[in-house]
């Protein structure tokens, strides 16, 4: 049973990084290309909010999910270090992913809101950074 939990959860984890690293994409074309046309501007929004409904939050939540039903079977994992690291590299990309929820409203309401698309391709790499930082975790076990 345990290693068909690991299995869901490497599946839902790869799920959510897609669904992530695609969304914060799209945000950098809706900022650099959504202000001249109002028709890619709806279409750039409604990918993003399918992406974010239908792929991205549940694919977070599923992961969540079978991560702590993980954590159920093998509890010794608190004590171990790189698990620490883990968890709050795993909070940080959770608000990311929220973050992006935010975005998806802001460029909504009014494009000028959001940041520029200079400034999101910085963002874009957030996720990815955050990634490398949990696979080192559970692969390597550095501590």
């Amino acid at each position: 049973m345990y290693l068909y939990l690991k299995s869901f959860h490497v599946v839902a984890v790869i799920s959510w990084m897609a669904g992530l690293l695609y969304l914060f994409r799209l945000f950098v074309y809706h900022a650099q290309y959504g202000q001249t046309s109002r028709d890619k501007a709806e279409l750039l929004e409604l990918m993003e909010a399918k992406l974010y409904k239908i792929i991205t939050i549940p694919a977070m939540l599923f992961s969540w999910a079978l991560g702590l039903s993980l954590i159920h079977f093998n509890t010794t994992v608190f004590s171990q270090g790189w698990f620490h690291t883990k968890l709050f590299a795993l909070i940080l990309l959770t608000g990311v992913t929220h973050y992006g929820g935010a975005l998806i409203k802001k460029f909504k309401k009014d494009i000028s809101l959001a940041p520029s698309h200079k400034t999101l391709r910085m963002i874009n790499e957030i996720p990815t950074v955050l990634m490398i930082i949990i696979v080192i975790m559970v692969i390597v076990r550095p501590f």
